[in-house]
């Protein structure tokens, strides 16, 4: 009876704790009260740690840096950038000048802070804001007249290498930053690139990665309207790696890197785990009918973005409706671990970040949320 005894208070001592770690694991979410620290809008729109674990925010007209004790507003940008200065009105009455919408941060080795605009790329040195622009001649359609004019044209998507070296893709073009300038590097329809690359196609986003063996060289792998492409910088050559079973068009979306040869995408409702092979038929297809199972209604839901965690961990932005809806995401379950709903109906998760100390920042169209 003793021995029983122990036995049962050794197995009620094992599950407390089991049912103690479950709850540690529990994630919860606060929202910043972001107007306390001078944010004018609830639209945040891209996040990034920098090399000292400084938390980078983009707002529509602001951005802020916070270190953990204070909040820092940049107002200094506007005054830096000509562009910013003095807003300008194009077509149907939108702004084309003087508004500033961030799309992407991203943080160089050198810890510079690089920002994706509508109008080209930002750069922060921690001393002064510049602004990397391409112009392009536009047609402009105005009271029956034809007008043509200069616009500063958008960055489709851009990545850093090892050596703060930046790589930016404008239309259908690689363009490296050389010296302030953007030097054109490859051209997607070039004639070397016509056989593998259909005249209907568009970049989505971009990744840079080195390869460990043998050669170490560098490549860019880009998702775009057709599947992924891997270009060798180095030989300035392009490989497709959408197996030859996929059907085409298959547009990617996003692309997150677990290691060089493994990668993660994003496509019409579908995580790819793509690991690179020497006959490109190497990909795992998980569907969101098979991600969501639990889910009744899958009609509205689209996932936008996956993200992993340094615990290799992870994480699957959804939009379901006009709702931004955050889920850990494993090849066995899938889990619901926030959601927007009941915070403001028309709102998405724009952007995910992680800090040294395992904390989720969220992004958002209705602030700045942070896990807990």
């Amino acid at each position: 009876m003793k021995g029983k005894s122990v036995i049962t208070i050794f197995i009620v001592i094992v599950l407390s704790l089991s049912f103690q770690t479950v709850l540690s694991k529990e994630i919860k979410f606060k929202k910043i009260d972001s107007k306390k620290f001078g944010f004018t809008t609830a639209e945040i729109t891209a996040l990034a740690f920098d090399n000292n674990n400084v938390l980078w925010i983009c707002a529509r007209n602001q951005i802020f840096e916070y270190n953990g004790k204070r909040w820092i507003e940049h107002k200094e940008i506007f005054n830096h950038i000509d562009h910013l200065k003095n807003p300008k009105t194009g077509p149907c009455e939108m702004i084309v000048g003087g508004s500033f919408y961030a799309r992407d941060i991203k943080v160089a080795n050198n810890n510079h802070i690089w920002i994706s605009t509508d109008f080209g790329l930002v750069e922060y040195d921690h001393k002064k804001w510049k602004l990397y622009s391409r112009e392009f001649d536009a047609t402009n359609f105005l009271n029956n007249e034809v007008k043509k004019e200069k616009r500063l044209e958008r960055v489709v998507c851009f990545d850093i290498d090892n050596n703060n070296t930046v790589w930016a893709i404008f239309g259908s073009t690689i363009y490296i930053l050389i010296d302030g300038k953007y030097e054109k590097y490859y051209s997607i329809f070039n004639k070397n690139a016509k056989k593998i690359i259909p005249r209907k196609f568009q970049f989505h986003c971009m990744d840079v990665k080195y390869k460990k063996k043998p050669f170490n060289d560098e490549y860019l792998i880009m998702g775009t309207s057709w599947g992924v492409l891997k270009f060798n910088i180095k030989n300035k050559t392009l490989r497709n790696l959408t197996p030859a079973f996929i059907e085409q068009p298959y547009p990617v979306y996003s692309i997150n890197t677990y290691d060089n040869e493994t990668f993660w995408l994003i496509s019409n409702n579908e995580i790819v785990k793509m690991k690179e092979s020497k006959y490109n038929d190497d990909w795992t297809i998980a569907t969101i009918s098979k991600i969501l199972a639990f889910e009744k209604n899958l009609k509205f839901k689209h996932i936008t973005k996956i993200f992993i965690t340094p615990d290799n961990e992870k994480l699957l932005v959804v939009k379901n409706h006009n709702v931004g809806e955050l889920y850990k995401y494993d090849d066995d379950s899938t889990e619901l671990i926030f959601s927007l709903k009941t915070i403001n109906s028309r709102s998405k998760i724009n952007d995910i970040e992680i800090s040294n100390d395992n904390k989720i920042w969220l992004a958002t169209d209705c602030g700045l949320f942070k896990s807990y």
